[in-house]
Parts: C-alpha cells; sequence; structure tokens
C-alpha cells in the first residue's frame, strides 16, 4: 500500500491536514483524495471524525470513503446510523454495511428495522442478513416484537441469511399461521422458503396472495417471488395469468418476476413476446428485460425486439436493443 500511496505522490498526512480545514470545499476535497487513493483504511480514525462535521456532504463523502474499508469500519459506521444523522446519510451507511464484514453493527442495525423509511430499513435488513448466523439470535427476538415494521423486517433479514438462518425457521412457521397473511404472512413466507430452500411451505402462500383484490399487495408478493428466484419457478403460471391484470405495474412485475425466477419454458418466452406489445411501456421494458434471462433460448422474441428498438418510448427501445445484443449473443 505504502508503495501504492507513494507511485501516485499522495501524501496522506497531509489530506488529513485538510481536513480541520475551515472551507468545506478543501475538506470535502480531502475525502476525495483519501478515497482515490485507497487509503481510507490508513485514515479511519479521522474519518471517523467526520462523521460529525457541520457540513453533511462532507459526512456523506466520508461514509463512502469509510464503506471502502469492509469490516475494520463497521463500528465507525455504525455511528452513521444514529437517528442525528440525516436519513440519506442513514441509509448510506447501512448499504456500505450490507457489503461489509457488518457484526460488530448489528445492534445499531437493529434499531433501523423499525425506521419509518422503507430505504433504510431494506439497507439495514440486507446488512444483517450479510451478517449471516450471528444476527440471527438478535433477529429471532426482533421477530417477537410488538411492532409489525420490525417484525416484518425482521423477517425479511431472515431471509437474507439463507441456511445461516436455520434457528429460526420454526419460528417463523409459527408465525406465518398467526400472522394476516396481507400484512405479515408473505414476508414470513418467502423467508421460510430462502432459509430451508424448499418452496412446498411458504410458495402456496405467496402463489395465493397474487389473488387478492389490492394492487399493492399483489406487486409486493410479486417482488418477493423475484427475490426468491429459481426457488418460485412452479410460480410461474400465475405470473403468466398477471400479465393480463388490469394495473400496468402489476403486469410489469410479473413480466420482471419470469425473469428473475429463471422460468425459462416456452410458455414463458411465448407469453414475455405478447408483453413487448403491452399498451404500457413499463410492462414492454420489463418484458424485454426478462427475456434477456434465458439467452439464446428467447431467439423467436428477435423479430419484435427489433421492432420494439422504434418504440415510442425511448427507454424502452434501448433495452429492446440491449436485449437483442444479449440473446443474439453479440452477433447483431
Amino acid at each position: 500500500m505504502a508503495d501504492h500511496l507513494q507511485r501516485n505522490s499522495f501524501d496522506l498526512h497531509a489530506a488529513v491536514a485538510k481536513l480541520t480545514h475551515a472551507e468545506e470545499g478543501i475538506r470535502l476535497a480531502a475525502v476525495g483524495e483519501i478515497l482515490a487513493a485507497n487509503a481510507s483504511a490508513q485514515a479511519l480514525d479521522v474519518l471517523a471524525t467526520c462523521l460529525d462535521d457541520p457540513s453533511g456532504r462532507v459526512r456523506r463523502a466520508a461514509v463512502v470513503a469509510l464503506s471502502e474499508v469492509g469490516g475494520e469500519a463497521a463500528l465507525v459506521l455504525a455511528r452513521a446510523l444514529d437517528e442525528k444523522q440525516p436519513t440519506a446519510i442513514r441509509i448510506l451507511a447501512a448499504s456500505g454495511l450490507a457489503r461489509a464484514s457488518a457484526a460488530p453493527a448489528t445492534d445499531a442495525l437493529l434499531k433501523c428495522l423499525s425506521s419509518e423509511v422503507g430505504e433504510l430499513e431494506l439497507r439495514a435488513a440486507l446488512a444483517l442478513g450479510k451478517i449471516g448466523a450471528p444476527a440471527v439470535p438478535a433477529l429471532r427476538k426482533a421477530l417477537a416484537s410488538t411492532d409489525d415494521n420490525v417484525r416484518a423486517a425482521a423477517a425479511d433479514a431472515l431471509g437474507y441469511t439463507g441456511p445461516a438462518g436455520i434457528d429460526a425457521l420454526d419460528d417463523l412457521k409459527r408465525a406465518v399461521t398467526a400472522a394476516p397473511a396481507f400484512a405479515l404472512g408473505f414476508r414470513y413466507a418467502a423467508a421460510i422458503v430462502k432459509i430451508s430452500e424448499n418452496p412446498k411451505v411458504g410458495l402456496p402462500v405467496l402463489i395465493d396472495l397474487l389473488k387478492d383484490k389490492d394492487e399493492n399487495i399483489r406487486l409486493r408478493v410479486l417482488e418477493k417471488i423475484g427475490e426468491l428466484r429459481s426457488l418460485a419457478r412452479e410460480a410461474a403460471p400465475w405470473l403468466i395469468n398477471l400479465l393480463n391484470d388490469p394495473a400496468a405495474g402489476v403486469r410489469g412485475g410479473a413480466a420482471l418476476g419470469l425473469g428473475r425466477i429463471g422460468a425459462n419454458s416456452p410458455d414463458v418466452i411465448v407469453a414475455l413476446i405478447r408483453a413487448l406489445s403491452d399498451s404500457a411501456a413499463e410492462v414492454r421494458t420489463n418484458a424485454a428485460i426478462a427475456l434477456t434471462a434465458f439467452g439464446g433460448a428467447a431467439a423467436s422474441a428477435l423479430p419484435r425486439l427489433r421492432a420494439m428498438q422504434h418504440d415510442g418510448d425511448a427507454w424502452a427501445g434501448a433495452v429492446a436493443g440491449a436485449a437483442i445484443e444479449r440473446i443474439a449473443g453479440g452477433k447483431e
């Protein structure tokens, strides 16, 4: 590392000295210099002090730099999860912890599960899932919370741990039978499938909810089914049916879901090709994205995708072009 810094003529001491400068721009540039030189680990202590900087921009830059350090910076990043910090900084810190060995930040991340900000709750759950088995005891306690949001987020986090969350499997099975399916049950069910890697218990709960009259519930369940990837392939017929849903958002979610679960069958490909002619650009775009997951097996979609390159929606046209490259193997 020292050789790398020398080759780039980087002076760590000079950069650190700038972090106390009165001008925000100079402090911000100093954090950037440290980050660019891959010197965040050497500057860990001083970057930690930047979390108290009066400038939000400097604090955000410090969190980005700290996120590059990895597990060694977990306790420092946990400080950035404090409720006194702006929401954007807390989300950034939770995202950084999701990429690191964040076990020391478990308690701070657990507090974020009660956040009313969905993005922060999601990032904290992902980080806890990355921690894996060491976070399971605390997540099992959170699963017994009186707060519905905390229980739901704890279930998500347990699902993200995968098989490492096996100790919580019985808790989730009891919970899924006691909870209203539309509120919490579908999140418990998804976690059960991810942990057990067996769709027979949880997937039927999710499939049944795809018939719910509430568009938002259908959308949320589709998202959970997509997260299950190949474990949810048995849901493909129901997702195909939802390509005719009255709500464009649901049709788009179903199209994307078919790609995410890898439901590679002639029926699925035919249904997605039809969806390329949907009246909603979102659905056409998601169908094109889904078809790319099947590579050359989706070659029958190429004529329609070529026509879609001239779509009235610029983004849909661009996605069609990218899909053609993926499906044709770079031959076009």
